[in-house]
């Protein structure tokens, strides 16, 4: 079977940072980060990279059903392992911590990597977006 894979930035998850020179952003106490994704087949595994030092809660909301899913920490990403269907989902990182926690974001200049906006804190950030992964093992 062929092996499905989306990918934001089109280029290698490890290299992302060394490649963009990217620094963290940082979410204030309370603050959410949620970008919506469109699955276009079906997929059993996702992940969302952060960094190191981070102490956030990232979940996977279905938006057809209401389901939500949250994910584990596994060194510098959250990950799920499950059967995903086709179609709309929105991803979250919650910082629920009393201190700001720094969150892997890539960012572009005047270049939109994702078919949707990610959403910071209740702002649109076209030139954004979460750094994720998603596999489909058949």
């Amino acid at each position: 079977m062929m092996l499905s894979l989306w990918f934001i930035g089109g280029v290698q998850r490890s290299q992302l940072s060394t490649q963009y020179h990217a620094r963290p952003t940082y979410l204030k106490p309370g603050q959410i980060v949620s970008q919506q994704i469109k699955l276009n087949g079906e997929g059993q595994y996702l992940s969302v990279q952060v960094h190191q030092d981070s102490s956030l809660k990232v979940s996977l909301h279905d938006q057809q059903n209401g389901q939500t899913w949250y994910l584990k920490r596994r060194g510098d990403s959250y990950r799920l392992s499950r059967s995903l269907k086709a179609g709309n989902y929105q991803i979250r990182v919650a910082n629920q911590t009393s201190q700001k926690q720094p969150i892997a974001i890539l960012k572009t200049d005047h270049y939109q990597m994702a078919g949707t906006s990610l959403v910071i804190a209740g702002q649109v950030q076209k030139d954004a977006s979460l750094i994720y992964l998603v596999r489909n093992y058949q």
